[in-house]
């Protein structure tokens, strides 16, 4: 009886967080974590080139699209400054009539993915979820390691970001496609590491009454949960599915906080090309 009761009670509690939610089923969201297309060189990671532009990676950018459009998401969503979503408005209504864009690399994932991607399923709008933070560098979080002669930390951090670096590069200098390296980084392996990065490491640096590395991590989880208040906020009862492009550290982040909203079913991207 009270086994029964129990699972009743599980029962109605995920009722009312579906109608809490405001959504009558499961939105389906198709998360795409990429670097920078346009390689600006704003992560703490330094990655090579790839030719965006060259014929080879344009096919497979048309075929990803291709199967971005078989998905029919509703709603596409970027990493463009949400207070900018005006200037993004013109900047893809520009795209849509073909006019010359002034303030957005044609280069980027947004208007490679993004815009293309909403042009082929007619879409009318890209939404802007960005939510830009003044951080702290990693720079001041070795100089409090190294004040604290934490010896291991200062040889595990740039060993971490060096190897992201390594990784890439060596994926692009072996003629990995494009196709490969955004599947690379869409892994739960990936994902975990780089989450692992501000959870794991970060929050050790400094002696106990020295919370910078701390800081530094709660301060990178308030800017992806502010995106994800966002997309939230964007994503209206209506849309069924809908597909998300960020840099892929915040994917990852973000991926621990979709699944635990029972309002949204996560697609990867390997689900969507693969199929």
């Amino acid at each position: 009886m009270f086994k029964l009761n129990f699972k009743l009670i599980i029962c109605l509690l995920t009722c009312l967080l579906f109608v809490y939610s405001g959504h009558a089923q499961q939105t389906q969201v198709l998360m795409i974590g990429t670097f920078h297309f346009e390689n600006p060189g704003l992560d703490a990671s330094k990655l090579k080139s790839l030719d965006i532009k060259s014929v080879a990676v344009q096919k497979e950018i048309d075929h990803i699209i291709a199967a971005i459009v078989k998905f029919k998401p509703q709603r596409v969503l970027v990493e463009y400054p949400y207070q900018d979503q005006n200037k993004l408005d013109q900047l893809y209504q520009d795209f849509l009539a073909d006019k010359i864009m002034s303030g957005l690399n044609d280069k980027s994932e947004i208007y490679q993915i993004g815009f293309k991607s909403g042009k082929a399923l007619g879409l009318n709008k890209i939404d802007a979820i960005d939510y830009r933070m003044n951080l702290k560098g990693t720079d001041s979080v070795m100089k409090v390691i190294t004040q604290a002669k934490q010896e291991q930390l200062m040889q595990a951090i740039p060993e971490y970001i060096k190897n992201i670096s390594s990784n890439f590069n060596n994926l692009v200098q072996s003629g990995a496609s494009l196709t490969d390296i955004l599947l690379a980084q869409n892994t739960q392996t990936y994902r975990n590491a780089d989450l692992g990065f501000y959870t794991n490491l970060l929050t050790k640096a400094g002696e106990p009454n020295n919370f910078i590395g701390a800081d530094v991590a709660a301060q990178w989880y308030k800017r992806n949960i502010y995106m994800y208040s966002l997309i939230q906020k964007k994503i209206s009862p209506d849309d069924q599915k809908v597909m998300v492009i960020l840099g892929a550290s915040h994917i990852a982040a973000l991926g621990v906080f979709f699944k635990l909203n029972p309002a949204y079913k996560i697609v990867e991207l390997a689900d969507v090309i693969n199929k």
